[in-house]
């Protein structure tokens, strides 16, 4: 264009702009490095919202029954301690000005002896769900935990407490897996729902735990996570500004001390602990994790049904703000709980749920 006018100059500069533009934009579906995966999940429609809210929370609790926390056996092999697959990721907790009282550092195992308006009962709490999709109700409740973010809504459970990948009767997953209806989070639960009850908006869990995991296509326990992000209750407005929140990390070493917590009742598969558990109190379990080559940790816990989603809180601090390092996920035998190590997947997980 030596002869170009001012016009064509003008042209020519609009078109070589928008082309370098469009050369260092990703492509349509593409996601730009580093950019976050979106999780599996399911966004709570206004119909199934408004019915939920309807059902009579004293009857849910009356009906509910414990989810039996699943056996899995531990892996044969130890590994020296579970590796970072990924950055260190660490969120700190939060509590609200009006927290009542605390419970001490007790370094034993039983009945947790904080009240509900205690760290961490404040923030632990019973999950309710319907497992029965369609018109008819079956309920079944696990253990969650409110947990620190920017949109103040978060609550981190176990998979197999939102969706059912529905395995055939040999344990692999065919593909016609469900989530689970009416989930609803009752925090500082305590004999009842002392706190308030907030309904669930949209649930994620991992694409391993959806999908099953290699070839075979059967449970993945060692990503068996999940979060719940809940609406904000139109009298105690969002979750963590009304009960506070753990604080959260993901891809740190493993064999720490850690808490769990959870609401064990009576289960027929281990009768040792018939009459120990009554689904109605908060128990503990303290001890160090053994990890596994499969991406699972283990810890001393007697914990039974109902316990499952239950955090793993580490490095409490003297007011019992921790942070969650893993849930209740499966028992290989009657005297220990596994859980899922808090690598990249939950982290993901975590990072695309906080945003939304």
């Amino acid at each position: 264009m030596l002869n170009a006018t001012p016009l064509d100059r003008r042209l020519l500069a609009t078109v070589v702009a928008t082309c370098s533009l469009l050369a260092a934009s990703p492509a349509e579906g593409a996601k730009p490095a580093g950019s976050l995966l979106e999780p599996r999940s399911k966004v709570v429609g206004d119909r199934e919202r408004a019915r939920t809210a309807r059902f009579d929370i004293s009857q849910i609790m009356r009906e509910a029954a414990p989810v039996a926390t699943p056996l899995a056996t531990a892996g044969v092999a130890q590994l020296p301690q579970e590796r970072p697959d990924g950055p260190t990721l660490e969120v700190d907790g939060t509590t609200p000005s009006a927290l009542t009282s605390r419970a001490a550092l007790i370094p034993a195992n039983g009945l947790w002896t904080g009240s509900a308006t205690s760290n961490p009962n404040r923030q632990v709490g019973k999950l309710y769900y319907d497992v029965q999709p369609g018109p008819g109700e079956d309920w079944r409740h696990c253990t969650a935990t409110a947990v620190n973010s920017e949109n103040k809504s978060v609550v981190v459970t176990a998979g197999h407490c939102v969706f059912s990948p529905d395995p055939d009767k040999n344990g692999y997953v065919n593909g016609n897996g469900y989530w689970f209806e009416h989930v609803q989070f009752c925090p500082g639960y305590e004999y009842g729902c002392t706190l308030g009850v907030w309904y669930a908006r949209q649930v994620f869990t991992t694409d391993s735990w959806f999908y099953g995991s290699g070839p075979s296509r059967q449970y993945d326990w060692s990503d068996d996570v999940a979060i719940v992000l809940v609406s904000p209750d139109a009298g105690r407005g969002y979750l963590v500004n009304a009960v506070g929140g753990q604080g959260i990390t993901f891809n740190v070493a493993s064999r720490l001390h850690r808490s769990s917590f959870g609401y064990p009742a009576r289960d027929s598969r281990f009768p040792t602990y018939a009459n120990t558990y009554n689904g109605e109190d908060l128990v503990y379990c303290a001890g160090y994790d053994q990890p596994d080559w499969y991406g699972r940790l283990f810890i001393p816990c007697t914990m039974t049904g109902g316990a499952s989603g239950g955090p793993w809180i580490t490095s409490p601090a003297a007011n019992w703000t921790g942070y969650v390092n893993s849930v209740n996920s499966h028992k290989p035998d009657e005297t220990s709980m596994g859980g899922p190590y808090f690598g990249n997947a939950e982290s993901n997980l975590f990072q695309y749920a906080r945003s939304r």
